[in-house]
C-alpha cells in the first residue's frame, strides 16, 4: 500500500498520506533510538581489544534519492543511475566506510581498511593475515 498510486477520493488520499507520514516518522524514531543507544560507550569496550575492518574502495549506497516526486533507494546494481554517485559513499558495497571504520577512538580499538567487497574480506590473504596477527597478540 505504501508504494502504490492512489485512485479515489481526496479524503482517502489524505488518509493514505497520513499513513505514509506515520510510517516514516516511526522509522525515523526507531533509527534515532538506535543511534542514541549506540552513541554511548559500554565499559566492556575499554576492557577488550577490538578490531574493525572496513573497505573504502567500492561505491556503497548510503541514502535515498527523490526522483519525479518518489523516493528511491538505489542498489549497488544500479551504478549506472545518474544519481548513484550522489546517493553512495565509499565502502565495501554494503557497509559504508564511515559505518565500519568511523568508530570513536579508543586505546582498545584497532582499525584497518582493506579493498574488498562485503562478502570477500576473507578471500584477501593480507586481510586474513592481519586479522590472525591481531588475534594472536
Amino acid at each position: 500500500m505504501l508504494g502504490t498510486p492512489h485512485r479515489g477520493s481526496a479524503q482517502a488520499f489524505r488518509a493514505l498520506l497520513q499513513e505514509r507520514r506515520r510510517f516514516v516518522e516511526t522509522m525515523l524514531a526507531r533509527a534515532a533510538a538506535l543511534h542514541q543507544r549506540m552513541d554511548g560507550r559500554h565499559p566492556a569496550e575499554e576492557s577488550v581489544r577490538r578490531l574493525a575492518v572496513g573497505s573504502e574502495c567500492r561505491a556503497t549506497p548510503a541514502r535515498a534519492v527523490a526522483v519525479d516526486g518518489k523516493v528511491e533507494f538505489l542498489s549497488r546494481l544500479q551504478a549506472d543511475h545518474p544519481l548513484f554517485d550522489r546517493a553512495s559513499q565509499p565502502g565495501d558495497g554494503v557497509i559504508t566506510a564511515e559505518s565500519s571504520l568511523g568508530l570513536p577512538p579508543s586505546p582498545t580499538l584497532a582499525t584497518f581498511s582493506a579493498c574488498a567487497g562485503h562478502s570477500t574480506y576473507l578471500d584477501d590473504p593480507e586481510t586474513v593475515t592481519r586479522v590472525v596477527r591481531f588475534l594472536l597478540r
